[in-house]
């Protein structure tokens, strides 16, 4: 229902930037409860009346680790599959590789797998799998390259 997907990103707007201080409870209630299409429809309507998405509003009220959390999961309804790419992508940047946030995202994610690493080719030039061995090593290597196989085993 287009004119509920209004309302509700007026009530959005209304408990964060449309007054002074956040109601983040109201903002968090909204992109929880909200299924992935109608999150997608109140996303249409905030830009079409505010000229910015529901992320940007998250970004200009929110600090800190709720504003990442909140990010995240408004994301990962409106775009699952380039959002959990990103975050496995994350995992491996930087010195080091966060193996904890990697084997949980490859675990986390095995549903959505194959449809996230077509996308994680799109954003890296690089399979999952060609992180996965070029970041880690030993039994590790070989428990993660098999956890992608089980979820798409043409890619092997």
């Amino acid at each position: 229902n287009v004119s509920k997907a209004v309302e509700d990103a007026d009530a959005f707007h209304a408990a964060g930037e449309g007054k002074w201080g956040t109601d983040e409870a109201s903002l968090f209630y909204i992109i929880c409860k909200a299924p992935p299409t109608y999150l997608r429809m109140i996303d249409n309507a905030y830009v079409a009346k505010y000229n910015h998405n529901l992320e940007r509003a998250l970004e200009k009220e929110l600090s800190g680790k709720g504003k990442k959390a909140a990010i995240f999961h408004l994301n990962m309804k409106l775009n699952p599959y380039h959002t959990a790419a990103e975050h496995i992508k994350s995992t491996c940047a930087g010195i080091g590789t966060d193996e904890l946030g990697l084997s949980c995202a490859i675990l986390r994610y095995q549903h959505i797998l194959p449809r996230v690493m077509v996308e994680h080719v799109n954003i890296s030039s690089k399979t999952v799998e060609e992180r996965v061995v070029s970041e880690t090593s030993g039994y590790y290597r070989k428990l993660l390259v098999q956890m992608i196989k089980v979820a798409w085993p043409e890619a092997a």
